[in-house]
């Protein structure tokens, strides 16, 4: 079997665009919701993990006000609904990985709305 050999692709650091494709719950090792961004520059996509705890100001409850949910007490809300393709800007960082190989890593709290 063959398989060609491509080129890597790199996000710079800093301000990026995109588009929200999916959300994901992660439970091992810890209690997480992942939100999958593919962002205008790349051909790939990439995570940002929020603990699956939810109030108005937990990680995971101001995600969902910066995108326009209202919170109530004792409601549920579906986070895989809610933020499914909405466009977004985000801060991306370089980080070296354990392979050494740097990845580019979504700021949390940079995950808004995408600007008109």
């Amino acid at each position: 079997m063959e398989i060609e050999v491509k080129e890597i692709i790199k996000l710079e650091d800093g301000k990026q665009t995109g588009k929200i494709v999916g959300v994901q719950e992660r439970k091992d090792p810890f209690h997480y919701i992942d939100v999958i961004i593919q962002p205008d520059k790349a051909g790939f996509q990439i995570k940002v993990g929020y603990p699956a705890h939810l109030s108005a100001d937990s990680r995971l409850g101001c995600l969902l006000q910066r995108f326009g949910a209202v919170l109530v007490v004792k409601e549920k809300v579906d986070p895989a609904v809610f933020l499914h393709d909405k466009e977004c800007e985000f801060v991306t960082i370089g980080k070296k990985g354990k392979d050494g190989n740097d990845y580019a890593n979504v700021v949390p709290e940079s995950l808004k709305p995408k600007k008109e």
